[in-house]
């Protein structure tokens, strides 16, 4: 009988070392997904998060993840795919409920949209991130309720990621002066995250604030040097004023 004992202590333990493997794999994983979203990296969130789903189908932020991930990319057929998908493995998620209205809205099916994130806030729990999507098809819609959504979302969540993807949604709609608005909580919220400066910037470029531009794109590559994309803009704005002071310079002379 021992030796019995002693022989399946080995597998015991293997089994035991698998499982922590796979969850300390899953963990790096959600955080790496994490990370790159919040560095704007939508496409190598997506992978990450399909890698933790790869490992565990029943992690439901992940699913959701893939849903918005898919939507920051403008993949929304797809990301309407994927949401009714995972709906069908949790159906009781008010959050996947909530992505699957996200998707609708941005190909323009409206009524199916608030259907369904009336639907979502009717469910159990609460997050920020049904009050968004709700704030994005008012906004849709060009309703001054969405003002209202998009502050219930910060209460429900004071990460400055909810003020920076808000700011994201109105930029996506041309509301570029409100975008700026949330961009600017993003940023007392995170005041060190590159990525909340960058889209302040963007915001401020097309708002022809090139000044202020400059100076956000600026503060997110002190942040993160190797921001390509800040360095880009920079040259635009460099370009842009090359121009002006060539148009300027014929005029005088």
């Amino acid at each position: 009988m021992s030796r019995f004992k002693r022989l399946e202590l080995p597998d015991e333990e293997s089994a035991q070392n698998e499982l922590t493997l796979q969850g300390n794999l899953k963990s790096d994983w959600a955080r790496q997904a994490d990370d790159a979203r919040r560095a704007g990296l939508y496409e190598s969130a997506l992978r990450l998060y399909s890698r933790c789903l790869e490992a565990d189908k029943s992690l439901v932020t992940a699913w959701c993840g893939q849903v918005q991930m898919l939507i920051f990319l403008e993949e929304y057929p797809e990301a309407e795919l994927w949401s009714k998908k995972a709906i069908e493995l949790f159906p009781g998620s008010g959050d996947l409920v909530a992505s699957h209205a996200h998707s609708l809205s941005r190909q323009n099916k409206r009524a199916d949209a608030m259907g369904a994130i009336d639907k979502a806030l009717a469910m159990t729990g609460e997050s920020a991130y049904r009050w968004t999507v709700r704030g994005e098809i008012l906004t849709a819609r060009r309703s001054n309720l969405a003002s209202d959504c998009f502050d219930k979302a910060r209460l429900a969540d004071p990460d400055w990621l909810t003020s920076a993807e808000i700011g994201l949604i109105l930029l996506h709609y041309s509301q570029t002066s409100r975008a700026l608005m949330s961009l600017r909580i993003a940023i007392e919220n995170g005041p060190d995250a590159p990525y909340a400066w960058y889209l302040k910037g963007l915001a401020e470029q097309r708002l022809g604030m090139t000044g202020k531009a400059r100076e956000s794109f600026q503060t997110t590559l002190e942040l993160n040097p190797q921001h390509s994309d800040s360095l880009s803009r920079l040259r635009e704005l460099d370009r842009g004023e090359g121009k002006l002071w060539n148009r300027l310079r014929r005029l005088w002379s």
